[in-house]
C-alpha cells in the first residue's frame, strides 16, 4: 500500500554532506548492498521522477555551527597508471616535491548541532522503514563515525501530487531537471537553485543537465519547522 510519510532518523555526531542526500539515492544504495537491483525501491513516481526528497536537518533553535575539514589521501604511485596524475585537476595534484607517496587535498564540510535528517516522500512506508533499519551513518566520511544513526520513526504525511518533490507552496524539495518542472506547469520559486546536477541516481555519476533545486539551508530548521516542510500529520 502507497502512502505519504515522512522518516526521522536521529542522529548524534556532526554530519558531513558534501551535496544534498536524496532519499532515493539512499535507498537505491541499500538495495544494492543487499544484492538487489537498485531501481527497485519502495518509492513511487510522478512523471519519471522518484517522489523522494532531499535530506532535511533538524537543528536546535540557534542552526548549526558549519566548519570545513581538510583531509589528504596518500596514493601509491605502484597502484595507478605512469604519469596519470599529470592529468588531474589542479586541485588534485601533487603537493610539494616528487616523493614515493603523492597526496590529494579534500574538503568535507563539518555540519554540528544537527539533531536529525529527515525525508519526505511517496511509496511503500513500510518498505522504506525496513530498507533504512539497516543504514549506521549518514552523509559522507560515515565510515569514521560521522552522522552516526541513533533512532528511527516514520510518521504519516499529508498526501498531495507532488509529495517528496516539492512543498504546497510550490518549492522544490528535491533535484530534478528543469525541463521537468516546467513541465509540472510551477512557477520558478525564489528560494530554488538552478545548476548542471545529476538529477537521478547514481548521483556521483553521469552526465549533468540543468535543474531546479533546493537550498540546504532552506532544507533546515527545527522540528516543528521541518514537520511544517516535510507535510507532516500533526496529532
Amino acid at each position: 500500500m502507497t502512502s505519504a510519510f515522512a522518516v526521522r532518523m536521529g542522529v548524534d555526531t556532526p554530519l558531513s554532506l558534501r551535496a544534498l542526500l536524496h532519499l532515493d539515492g539512499l535507498l537505491g544504495s541499500l538495495a544494492a548492498s543487499q544484492g538487489q537491483d537498485p531501481t527497485n525501491i519502495p518509492l513511487s513516481r510522478w512523471q519519471g521522477v522518484w517522489q523522494g526528497s532531499a535530506a532535511m536537518l533538524e537543528t536546535g533553535t540557534f542552526g548549526m555551527p558549519a566548519s570545513v575539514q581538510t583531509r589528504i589521501k596518500h596514493v601509491s604511485p605502484d597502484s595507478v597508471p605512469p604519469n596519470i596524475f599529470d592529468h588531474t585537476e589542479p586541485s588534485c595534484r601533487k603537493i610539494g616535491p616528487m616523493s614515493p607517496m603523492r597526496s590529494a587535498l579534500s574538503q568535507y564540510p563539518i555540519l554540528q548541532g544537527v539533531r536529525a535528517v529527515w525525508f519526505t516522500g511517496f511509496g511503500d512506508s513500510a518498505g522504506v522503514s525496513d530498507l533504512l533499519r539497516d543504514v549506521r551513518n549518514l552523509g559522507a566520511m560515515g565510515r569514521t563515525g560521522y552522522g552516526r544513526v541513533v533512532e528511527l520513526d516514520l510518521l504519516e504525511a499529508h498526501a498531495h501530487p507532488l509529495s517528496g518533490i516539492a512543498t504546497l507552496t510550490g518549492m522544490p524539495i528535491r533535484t530534478l531537471p528543469v525541463e521537468t518542472w516546467d513541465r509540472f506547469g510551477l512557477q520558478r520559486h525564489p528560494s530554488a537553485a538552478i545548476s548542471l546536477q545529476r538529477p537521478h541516481p547514481p548521483y556521483w555519476s553521469g552526465p549533468s543537465v540543468p535543474c531546479i533545486s533546493p537550498l540546504q539551508i532552506d532544507m533546515t530548521g527545527t522540528v516543528a519547522e521541518i514537520k511544517v516542510l516535510a507535510a507532516v500529520v500533526q496529532v
